[in-house]
């Protein structure tokens, strides 16, 4: 995919990376975003490639990029609707991801966060 940074396809090295990047998230919360997207990828009955492009897509960007432990939800919601899109014959449209999460994200949030972070740069005079 062209949003994500080519990294190494060790496995070790990203999650390395992730400790040596991020000062607010840590495996613990890591572990609960993805529980709960294991959640909803059953109740949306994803095919389970879709759920582990998603967790891809989580641990790639936090081994590029730092965050706010208040936005890995919403990260984590964006990168299950890109895995949709990408993976899913009727993928989820972007009310249902702010649907399962309580809509603490919204509509707007997740679509910014989508299309900022895929295409870096765009809006900024970059």
């Amino acid at each position: 995919m062209i949003w994500l940074k080519p990294l190494a396809n060790d496995e070790t090295f990203i999650r390395l990376n992730i400790k040596t990047i991020q000062s607010d998230v840590t495996a613990d919360l890591r572990g609960v975003v993805v529980d709960f997207l294991v959640r909803a990828a059953k109740s949306y009955r994803l095919e389970s490639n879709t759920l582990y492009l998603t967790v891809s897509y989580i641990d790639r960007y936090l081994s590029c990029n730092a965050i706010d432990s208040e936005r890995l939800l919403l990260l984590g919601a964006a990168s299950m609707l890109i895995a949709t899109k990408y993976n899913e014959t009727t993928p989820c449209h972007v009310e249902d991801i702010c649907y399962v999460t309580d809509n603490i994200c919204d509509k707007q949030e997740v679509f910014i966060d989508v299309f900022f972070e895929s295409f870096p740069g765009y809006g900024n005079g970059e």
